[in-house]
């Protein structure tokens, strides 16, 4: 890419060329002593901001480092000590395994625990309860069930009457 872009300036094929004015120009003459393209600038800007950050994460390493020459603290560790007996399923069965333990246990108690109670409870007598046979009632009529069934009779001659004369007027149409 740089070395197509020296190829482009020096043979001048960029077109456009942007107008400034003459204190623009006299502001850059000041800040650039040697007159050199401003992508060119902004390139060099940036490899030096990268050098500059290497630089400073490689002094940061040293000095990390340095700092880590002066510790003197070593933990005591007893290698002698006796480790759990090792296990090398995974995790999930021994999970599972310990669960169906802890499950086995809670249901033992409760057992144990039903078997004091019943050992200490004291039979109580039997209860037998002493059922009554219904006795056959007569069909009694509830008061006003008469004249509700006479009013729904009533109206459904009514309605009949009503309909009747209806198909009536539209088969003379």
């Amino acid at each position: 890419l740089w070395q197509n872009l020296m190829v482009m300036e020096n043979k001048q094929e960029l077109t456009f060329r942007p107008a400034t004015n003459q204190v623009s120009e006299v502001l850059n003459a000041i800040q650039q002593p040697e007159p050199r393209p401003r992508w060119q600038q902004l390139y060099e800007a940036h490899l030096d901001s990268e050098g500059k950050a290497d630089r400073e994460l490689a002094s940061a390493r040293k000095k990390i480092q340095a700092e880590l020459q002066h510790c003197t603290f070593k933990p005591v560790v007893n290698r002698g000590a006796v480790s759990a007996p090792k296990d090398d399923r995974p995790i999930h069965e021994r999970a599972a395994q310990w669960a169906q333990q802890a499950q086995a246990r809670v249901e033992q108690l409760r057992k144990q625990r039903e078997k004091e109670e019943l050992a200490q409870c004291i039979p109580a007598p039997k209860f037998t309860p002493r059922a009554r046979t219904p006795r056959a009632r007569p069909a009694q009529s509830h008061r006003g069930e008469l004249a509700f069934v006479e009013r729904q009779r009533y109206a459904r001659i009514l309605r009949e009457q009503r309909d009747a004369r209806l198909r009536t007027d539209a088969s003379q149409r």
